[in-house]
């Protein structure tokens, strides 16, 4: 028999198996597992997440790797799947004007991003139309958190850190908080934790032939504009492997439909 009095946390699969989370109204939380329902009080709910996050590091067992201060719902949404190649952790300093904010099949600088257009009043990115991953927030109101939090709390709160990947700046975790101290504070320089994790290649470098032609196209525009479609992709791949990983550096951005609307065959 189904509770009136809950309301529904979060749903998903584990295997084949439904998985649910019910909040009885701050009482206790249900944990559904097809047909099998586990009770517990909001404090067990707690230990046991703990123990979930005691136990991910253990598996883990990188240095300078602790789940208990990954972000939740970063955790679940998109770390998880690269945890078993998790092979060194590393807390860098860089620039805010030199990280790259990926938005859809987008990436731009840091400060032309959606994020920090919003908090400057030059966008509406931050409407409550826009859900964001945390549950029961728009992009808004969890922005307005973030900013809250900073102008409270500093960076990193709770080693809470913004997330990269490799040697790259593309953020991973965190483009609130890097939007937000941005808007506060300018191009400073903060740490950022960086992931190693084995097998990873930057995107859009070397392979990605539309991000090397666009970098070209710019490169060149004022003295090459009519001759760029007889170039070969190819060579042009080799020749500005330098200038394409600038972009990873934060100095130019680009979208794959600009650079096939660009170079389209005529």
């Amino acid at each position: 028999m189904s509770n009136p009095a809950v309301i529904k946390l979060q749903s998903g699969k584990i295997g084949k198996s439904k998985v649910w989370l019910d909040d009885n109204f701050g009482e206790s939380v249900h944990i559904h597992i097809d047909d099998m329902r586990i009770d517990l009080t909001t404090n067990e709910f707690k230990k046991l997440y703990t123990d979930l996050c005691d136990t991910l590091n253990a598996l883990v067992d990188v240095e300078g790797c602790d789940i208990h201060d990954i972000d939740p719902v970063y955790l679940q949404v998109l770390l998880w799947r690269y945890l078993p190649k998790l092979v060194g952790v590393s807390i860098d300093k860089v620039k805010l004007g030199d990280m790259l904010a990926p938005r859809g099949e987008k990436i731009h600088r840091l400060p032309e991003s959606d994020g920090v257009k919003a908090l400057e009043g030059l966008s509406n990115e931050n409407e409550g139309y826009r859900k964001s991953h945390h549950i029961g927030q728009t992009d808004g109101e969890r922005m307005q958190d973030s900013l809250d939090s900073i102008k409270a709390n500093g960076y990193p709160f709770n080693n809470q850190y913004i997330i990269m990947y490799g040697d790259d700046n593309i953020i991973r975790d965190g483009q609130h908080r890097a939007s937000c101290l941005y808007h506060l504070y300018g191009n400073i320089e903060v740490p950022v934790m960086r992931l190693k994790i084995k097998g990873y290649k930057s995107p859009n470098i070397h392979k990605n032939y539309n991000n090397c032609i666009l970098c070209l196209y710019r490169k060149c525009r004022q003295t090459l504009p009519s001759k760029i479609k007889h170039f070969s992709i190819k060579r042009v791949c080799a020749d500005f492997k330098k200038t394409a990983k600038s972009v990873l550096k934060g100095r130019k951005e680009y979208t794959d439909t600009k650079v096939l609307n660009i170079f389209k065959a005529k």
